[in-house]
């Protein structure tokens, strides 16, 4: 992995991923996966996105006046250093209207939290607004870092879909509507893995309008080679922001631990950013065939054919 500082602390998952576990457990009885990734903007300076999925069927629901189940839940963001709370975001959220008890799907809430470059001690807490007395507190350390004097990656936000945009919403980036994802977790039903990252200050540290390569790739998370087939490069113009929106093809990918990777690299070739997230693949289709391939190499036998030494030595 290059030895090189992140402009953000990486996207990650605040409950650590359980192999090929398409959902955590946020407590005994709700469920919520959420993902989080920082980013900047020249207007107001770094952030935070946090992206969090809640299973409907875990939450107790109530019937308002117009004959639909609701469901609330209590939500608070705390970001402290020494101690001292620098950003809180408190506030109760409602689930969209379920048309009935049996069928409660899952729903996101998307939040933006300015912060200021520094390690902060980042709390949340999460509960059912009809079970007050249940409520899951977790902490993670984040590191939020931003130079002016270097191009940036960053962090890396996971997508379920993206499509043009036809009118500006919350989710809306550099013209395309986007709906995040809470998990790394890509399980057989998945055959793409989409994703948004932004490159800063490229214009100013290469020039205006200078040209600099993109890479992304994936990678196994035990080892640092990049899988060639799943490796890719676009040449880009350098600007203030520059945006990689792109999608993976993951059908054949095999099951197991990965790493997405972005690197920036400029007409020299030099590795001047990178960035990366972890993912999670199941696949078990992917990986019968691959048992397939492995067990008929095993039984090859063309080297029989070669009986002469200098015959073997030449080959």
């Amino acid at each position: 992995m290059p030895a090189l500082k992140n402009l953000f602390y990486k996207a990650v998952l605040l409950i650590a991923l359980l192999p090929f576990i398409p959902q955590e457990s946020f407590g005994q009885n709700l469920r919520a996966n959420l993902m989080f990734a920082p980013f900047y903007s020249p207007a107001d300076g770094s952030y935070l996105e946090t992206y969090l999925t809640l299973d409907g069927a875990s939450l107790k629901i109530k019937k308002n006046n117009l004959g639909e189940y609701h469901a609330n839940v209590q939500i608070t963001m705390i970001f402290r250093q020494d101690s001292v709370i620098k950003a809180i975001n408190k506030y109760e959220l409602s689930s969209p209207a379920f048309a009935d008890t049996a069928n409660r799907p899952a729903f996101v809430d998307y939040q933006r939290i300015l912060l200021k470059p520094g390690t902060y001690d980042f709390e949340i807490a999460i509960g059912d607004a009809a079970k007050p007395e249940k409520v899951f507190k977790s902490n993670q350390p984040i590191e939020i870092t931003y130079d002016k004097g270097q191009v940036a990656l960053s962090g890396i936000q996971l997508l379920e879909s993206f499509s043009k945009a036809e009118t500006e919403s919350a989710t809306t980036r550099s013209g395309y509507n986007v709906v995040p994802k809470s998990s790394g977790y890509y399980g057989p039903s998945r055959d793409r893995l989409k994703f948004y990252a932004e490159v800063y200050n490229a214009d100013t540290i290469l020039g205006d309008n200078s040209r600099f390569l993109l890479s992304w790739y994936l990678q196994p998370y035990e080892s640092g080679s990049k899988l060639g087939k799943y490796t890719y490069y676009r040449t880009v113009t350098a600007k203030q922001v520059n945006v990689l929106l792109n999608e993976i093809d993951i059908k054949a990918l095999p099951s197991g631990n990965y790493l997405l990777a972005i690197e920036a690299k400029d007409k020299e070739g030099k590795l001047i950013a990178y960035t990366s997230t972890m993912v999670q693949r199941y696949n078990p289709d992917a990986d019968s065939i691959q048992a397939s391939v492995l067990a008929n190499v095993a039984t090859l036998d063309f080297a029989k054919s070669f009986q002469n030494i200098d015959t073997l030595k030449y080959y």
